[in-house]
């Protein structure tokens, strides 16, 4: 009669781990599904490098390239909001969600400044847009790497 107790308790902590096993997988999976539909829907909007494109034709366009800026970082924060609501169940999960939120942050601010250095350069600020620049240009390019190390933790191939 013990013994089958004890079988009878261990096949419920077996299926009590299997269960939370797999909702570790969904829970990590729906992190990578919000990331992959959140980053299709900013590689659509091409009015970023439209604006980017009109800049080099016609300097005088300004106010577009800064309308496209504040798009573009836009939806980058609905995509940072979307997977930040997942939850990430595993340890890697959670730490590829932290870095790739943390990287979208950083990748919004140096663009911030990027757009703050333009204005800068348009009001013959030369020195305060030559530091913008640099520092929008540091945020953005270690935003992308922490990005891709949070993609490579939750396996996400292309984000």
């Amino acid at each position: 009669m013990r013994r089958w107790r004890l079988v009878v308790v261990a096949a419920c902590i077996v299926a009590g781990c299997l269960s939370l096993v797999s909702s570790a997988v969904a829970s990590d999976a729906s992190v990578r599904s919000a990331i992959k539909q959140s980053a299709q829907q900013v590689k659509e909007s091409g009015e970023l490098k439209d604006a980017l494109k009109e800049l080099r034709e016609d300097p005088k366009s300004l106010e577009k390239v800064h309308k496209a800026i504040a798009k573009f970082t836009g939806a980058l924060r609905k995509v940072a909001d979307t997977v930040s609501a997942q939850e990430g169940s595993t340890p890697e999960g959670k730490q590829g969600k932290t870095d790739y939120v943390g990287g979208l942050h950083k990748f919004i601010t140096g663009f911030n400044d990027v757009d703050k250095a333009i204005t800068d350069a348009k009001n013959h600020e030369k020195a305060a847009a030559k530091a913008e620049l640099k520092k929008g240009a540091t945020l953005v390019a270690a935003g992308v790497v922490e990005i891709k190390k949070g993609a490579q933790l939750l396996h996400v191939k292309s984000a």
